[in-house]
């Protein structure tokens, strides 16, 4: 999606109603361990919004401002040691766009860190196992409040 044209030329298919359920489902493939467990809700919400005008360009502008072809355009984990406060990290095992490791290798550098790694899971846990979410953020809220 960074590379230019590549962009704008998936906005123009995903803006028709058959391009936007193929991007909902390839989404979905992306974001979920299970994809063909995903919400009907989420996937209807995600064809939604792939028509509203200006949404898929403020999301393509979003993405490139944060990645290049090249990778990430600014690393902020050499800043988690300034946090002082308890912070909850919860991680999906599966997060096929961010890899468990790396939510490990930013908690351990957190002064007051704690990983939630929540199984059978892909990037977003709020969503796909939102039991096992609001599980690790009660424990994580009972014991620092």
């Amino acid at each position: 999606m960074t590379l230019p044209l590549y962009g704008e030329l998936a906005i123009a298919w995903s803006k028709t109603p058959l391009g936007a359920k193929q991007r909902a489902w390839s989404r979905a493939a992306l974001l979920f361990a299970n994809p063909l467990q995903v919400p009907n809700a989420w996937l209807a919400e995600q064809e939604r919004l792939g028509l509203v005008p200006g949404f898929l360009e403020a999301n393509l502008s979003i993405l490139r401002s944060q990645i290049s072809v090249l990778g990430q355009k600014q690393i902020i984990l050499d800043y988690l040691p300034k946090l002082e406060m308890p912070t909850l990290v919860v991680w999906g095992i599966n997060d096929l766009v961010l890899p468990n490791y790396q939510a490990q290798d930013a908690v351990s550098r957190l002064k007051q860190g704690h990983l939630a790694l929540i199984p059978n899971c892909g990037h977003l846990p709020q969503v796909e196992r939102p039991e096992l979410f609001t599980d690790a953020l009660n424990q994580f809220l009972a014991y620092h409040l």
